[in-house]
């Protein structure tokens, strides 16, 4: 689990949180100070940064959350914020520590983006000041999935001892009560909810909920409002499909955001067929959930973790509105270049960034080249959502607003005149 070997010499441990971290169950971090520390002796502490790179519209509502979970489990959470992430570690430090006091600070790690950023400063702003960091093995994701094995339609017989398997946990989880609440209560809600109503009802019930969560631009919303059926009309196909969604659509679409913040691990949704129905294989969605997600975040820690080439793309793997997305950058000697303007590239149906390989090498002497695998293709998470032109055209929006800009404006002080140029192949060029 660390890469510390032991902190029992530490007298005080300080839990850091931040969007990925935003749980009490199934937290590596929380698992070992329990049982190392008295509970009075442990420090919560929620870091924000005052321009957040990741923050959706669920973030509050989660943060809220878990400092309710974290006080049924007889703590309290401190919130500190600053103009970047060590500013505001700085004055956590500050104002939970004293002058030569020994501390070990806990916190998970990650390979997407910018959760990875983040935790190097976090690293980085430690080792100045002569702290221990514990860096647990964050994401819950799990390595036994079984890819081979048969399976069949989930019955939902065993809803019930499902459910009794989610209220098994020791550490206490309230029920949703109100439209407001979120974060890990949330996701278990819905967990809890397309168990007992099956894939149509649950679909029926959150389809509106969905449509909000993923289409952000009017075009979007209202192509996907068009698979409703019928707009309510009676008809054959209306009495037989709820909607024209694919089945896992709209819990994946609700739950993404939630893994995304890490209210909720691709493990506990696997725990599901481990521990309540180990003898009755099926094709269960929330176990499709577990198996997608963990292996996408398995891409990003091996590409992560290898080498750079400083002849080719310099890969970073992020999350768009939950769901993992893989993008690139080559330049001169893998330098970003304020003075140079921006080139994206789309790939076409069926690519990848791979698909520019080539053309990117010619053009890194004059350009910063970026491209990225559409939602679907290449190492970016592939879904079961209603894939259409709008939804790749708003990655790729989002992906220059919020990725290229940010760099240009904090090189140059948002002085500079920043220049995009988009270059697609097929469908990209659409």
């Amino acid at each position: 689990y660390f890469r510390m070997s032991s902190i029992d010499s530490i007298p005080k441990p300080i839990v850091l949180f931040w969007p990925g971290n935003l749980r009490v169950r199934d937290n590596s971090c929380l698992q070992y100070v329990w049982e190392k520390f008295r509970k009075d002796d442990i420090a919560y502490v929620y870091l924000e940064n005052k321009l957040p790179a990741l923050s959706n519209n669920l973030s509050d509502a989660a943060i809220q959350n878990l400092a309710k979970n974290i006080n049924l489990n007889g703590g309290s959470l401190l919130r500190f914020s600053g103009s970047d992430y060590e500013s505001a570690l700085n004055d956590a430090l500050d104002a939970l520590t004293k002058k030569n006091e020994n501390l070990a600070v806990v916190y998970t790690t990650s390979f997407v983006e910018p959760i990875r950023t983040i935790c190097n400063t976090v690293t980085t702003t430690l080792g100045k000041r002569n702290i221990k960091a514990v860096q647990c093995l964050g994401g819950g994701t799990a390595n036994e999935y079984n890819f081979n094995s048969r399976t069949k339609v989930f019955n939902n017989k065993f809803a019930k001892s499902a459910i009794n398997h989610f209220n098994s946990s020791s550490q206490p989880i309230n029920e949703v009560t109100s439209n407001d609440e979120g974060g890990e209560d949330l996701a278990f809600h819905y967990v809890r909810e397309y168990i007992l109503l099956g894939e149509s009802a649950f679909s029926s019930k959150y389809v509106e909920k969905y449509i909000q969560q993923l289409g952000r631009s009017d075009d979007h919303l209202q192509s996907l409002r068009r698979l409703m059926t019928n707009g309510g009309r009676s008809s054959i196909l209306s009495r037989v499909q709820a909607n024209h969604f694919f089945q896992g659509e709209v819990l994946s679409g609700l739950l993404s955001p939630l893994m995304e913040l890490g209210c909720i691990s691709p493990r506990q949704l696997l725990q599901i067929k481990r521990g309540v129905l180990q003898q009755q294989p099926f094709n269960c969605r929330l176990r499709n959930e577990a198996i997608r997600k963990a292996w996408h975040l398995h891409l990003a820690s091996l590409e992560s973790t290898s080498a750079v080439n400083t002849t080719s793309w310099t890969y970073s793997y992020r999350y768009w509105r939950g769901f993992v997305q893989r993008d690139a950058f080559m330049a001169d000697d893998t330098q970003f270049d304020p003075k140079k303007a921006a080139i994206v590239c789309i790939h076409g149906f069926g690519g990848s960034i791979n698909q520019f390989t080539g053309m990117a090498a010619l053009l890194r002497k004059d350009f910063n080249v970026f491209a990225l695998d559409s939602l679907g293709f290449g190492h970016s998470e592939k879904p079961p959502v209603s894939y259409n032109q709008y939804l790749w055209r708003d990655q790729v929006v989002e992906f220059i607003d919020s990725v290229i800009v940010p760099q240009y404006i904090a090189a140059t002080g948002g002085e500079q005149q920043i220049k995009v140029i988009v270059a697609g192949n097929s469908i990209g060029g659409f």
